[in-house]
């Protein structure tokens, strides 16, 4: 005969209270998961936020580096600067203190904080650059201006002095050469000047008309009216003479004296003469650079630049022209 006592039925209140504890489990199970679920979408919507901040500071980068390669070999402009370039300066020097962040978190392992200030970082850098860019981008754009109407206003006054240049040495030259290409520069810069955009090419432009100029100015025949100036004595420079054909005025009060045309012209020297009346006058003798008037001729002579000799006899101070003289004569 058994002794152990029939089990008691479960009530339907210990039933009842063991499946709410169940329940509550469940319920916490399930807090637990949405509170991880949340927490990762969180975290993975700061790593987007920080992922799109990066890409949009590239982006700037890229944009400032290629507006400030453009000012590249740009020096400091100086007091006499245009506005426009000044402007250019500032800008470059503002746009060159942009930098971005010096250090980035690894974005796969960094704590959401760490990533939320690093994207605030990456999102001022990329404004800045941007504006930096931008406001580059406008001053170049009025530099650039600016020096094109500086380069065409340039070229335009070399154009007009070339063929005046041009125009006045005909029949004038000894090699009609030189003149020729003048000419077929100034048809160049002509065409240049309606349609050019770029500085340096009108820069470029100007520079070939006024070396040809001078080219033609160097060809040019001698004329015994370039004499006119005023010339000083070698061996003192308070005395001097005043020249516009057809007057001569001394410094030290002598009369003026008319001159008589040069009726010869050799070793690259004029051979002509002043004279008060019929009955008083002298030789005054033009020489160009490198032109030989006879070494009896003077006491002193630098044929690298041109000299006056004005005599009654033999021998003669020479006189240089008083914006050379000095370098003629130490």
């Amino acid at each position: 005969m058994s002794t152990t006592p029939p089990a008691r039925p479960r009530t339907t209140r210990t039933m009842l209270i063991m499946l709410g504890v169940g329940a509550v489990a469940l319920v916490a199970c399930i807090v637990v998961v949405i509170v991880l679920v949340l927490r990762g979408s969180a975290h993975a919507e700061k790593l987007d936020a920080y992922t799109a901040a990066a890409t949009a500071a590239d982006i700037a980068r890229v944009e400032l580096e290629a507006e400030t390669a453009r000012a590249d070999g740009m020096t400091e402009p100086g007091a006499d600067a245009s506005a426009p370039e000044t402007a250019m300066w500032s800008a470059l020097e503002r746009a060159r203190t942009v930098g971005a962040p010096s250090t980035l978190p690894d974005a796969e392992s960094a704590p959401d904080a760490e990533l939320e200030t690093a994207t605030a970082a990456l999102q001022a850098f990329s404004r800045a650059a941007h504006e930096a860019a931008v406001e580059l981008a406008d001053a170049h754009a009025a530099w650039d201006e600016d020096r094109l109407a500086t380069a065409r206003t340039a070229l335009t006054m070399a154009l007009d002095a070339a063929r005046t240049a041009f125009t006045d040495s005909t029949g004038d030259v000894a090699d009609e050469g030189v003149r020729t290409a003048l000419g077929a520069l100034v048809d160049e810069a002509a065409v240049l000047l309606e349609s050019g955009e770029d500085p340096a090419q009108l820069d470029d432009a100007r520079d070939r008309l006024q070396k040809q100029v001078d080219a033609v100015a160097k060809a040019r025949k001698p004329h015994w009216t370039d004499i006119n100036g005023t010339w000083c004595r070698w061996n003192d420079a308070s005395y001097c003479v005043t020249i516009n054909i057809p007057t001569v005025v001394f410094s030290d009060g002598l009369a003026t004296i008319a001159t008589r045309e040069a009726d010869d012209f050799r070793n690259g020297c004029f051979f002509g003469g002043v004279f008060e009346d019929v009955n008083s006058g002298a030789a005054m003798d033009y020489c160009l650079v490198g032109g030989d008037v006879g070494d009896d001729m003077t006491p002193f002579d630098n044929r690298d630049y041109e000299r006056l000799y004005i005599t009654q006899g033999a021998g003669s101070d020479p006189y240089f022209r008083d914006d050379e003289l000095k370098d003629a004569v130490r």
